[in-house]
Parts: structure tokens; C-alpha cells; sequence
């Protein structure tokens, strides 16, 4: 999805579909996991090159998931630049063309991007695949309730709250509620169409 939707874009999506993309971002990628903080609330259990590489192989591969690289800036995507410009990656997984819905994931793995926007417009970008080129109606998430940033990230993307899963999230020694979270093609566009070039 190397494609200009947004006003003042900082970042594009590209699709994950060959080993040649995938080894370019893979050893960023696995340098990003290697940070406690990154994955603090993230379920990553072995931050392995090889372990990451088929994990990622494994969701190209599939016909219900997909995987995005997160690149900074909007220039042309090639091999050379791809190393230097992922920071994070975005997924959908469960893609079900019969409820036409799906769950997303996402992560900004450079920590001196975060809070300056880049997580609510890779997440835009990513609803944008998922509604307008999928076809999708609901796409869900979910979160720990402690995870303050994920949280304000997802409801200022169009997703609302509708459930709780209490005290079911280990982090370290400690157990949190997972929030889980829904937005439709309606409340995505209203986000959308505040910042888009063409409106949906």
C-alpha cells in the first residue's frame, strides 16, 4: 500500500510478500523486540532472527492473515531504502470473507517515534486496506487496560470498547483485564475523511 491517501502522510504501508522485503526489515524488526519496552505489552516469547523470520513466513503464507512493514516517509518503496525506513510492522489476522470481518495488530518499534503520530496513522492506513480494499465490515482489537497508548490510539482510529476479559493478561508477574475493541467502516471513515485527501 505504497499509495499518498493522507494530508501531511508521514508513513506507508507495504504488504509483506516476498522473502526479499521480509529479509530486509527482519533484523530491525528483531532489534525492535529485543527492547523491553517494545514488547511490554506485546506476546512475544522468542525474539530469535529465524524464529521471527518463519513466524512472518508463516502469516504471508496464509490466505486469512497479512503482514505489513510500517515505513517512515511516502518516497518510493525499493529494496535499499526498506532496511532504513521500517519501524514497525501492522498484521490482520482471522481474516473471514464470509462475516467479512477480521482482528488487527499493530507496533511502532522505533521508540523516538512514539506519541508523535505514527501508531493512529499506520492504524488508518491498515483499516483503510481493510475496509476499502477488503471489503471487510468489522475489523477488532484489544488491548490491556493498562496500556494507556494503545488504548487512546485505537478509539481515535474509530474503535469503541465493547467488552472486557477480566484479569486474564500476564505482564511480568502481574495479571490485567484485556479491553477488547471493534470499529466499523462507518466510524473508521469519520476518522478518515478529517484527513484525506480523497474522502471514502
Amino acid at each position: 500500500m505504497d499509495r499518498f491517501l493522507l494530508t501531511k502522510q508521514k508513513c506507508v504501508l507495504l504488504h509483506i510478500t516476498s522473502t526479499a522485503v521480509l529479509d530486509a526489515i527482519i533484523e530491525r524488526h528483531t532489534m525492535f523486540l529485543s527492547d523491553p519496552e517494545v514488547t511490554k505489552f506485546l506476546r512475544v516469547t522468542d525474539i530469535s532472527i529465524e524464529y521471527q523470520r518463519q513466524k512472518i513466513l508463516g502469516i504471508v503464507s496464509s490466505s486469512v492473515q497479512c503482514a505489513m512493514a510500517v515505513l517512515l516517509g511516502t518516497e518510493e518503496c525499493d529494496l535499499q531504502s526498506i532496511a532504513s525506513r521500517y519501524i514497525g510492522m501492522a498484521t490482520l489476522r482471522d481474516i473471514d470473507a464470509y462475516n467479512l470481518s477480521a482482528h488487527s495488530g499493530s507496533m511502532i518499534g522505533d521508540k523516538s517515534l512514539w506519541g508523535k503520530g505514527f501508531g493512529k496513522e499506520a492504524k488508518l492506513l491498515q483499516l483503510y486496506y481493510a475496509f476499502v480494499d477488503l471489503g471487510l465490515r468489522w475489523v477488532f482489537s484489544r488491548t490491556i487496560r493498562s496500556n494507556n497508548a494503545s488504548v487512546r490510539m485505537l478509539e481515535s482510529t474509530g474503535y469503541v470498547q465493547q467488552g472486557v476479559r477480566p484479569d486474564c493478561r500476564r505482564v511480568g508477574n502481574d495479571f490485567y483485564d484485556e479491553l477488547l475493541f471493534g470499529s466499523n467502516k462507518e466510524r473508521w471513515r469519520a476518522v478518515w475523511n478529517e484527513r484525506a485527501w480523497t474522502r471514502v
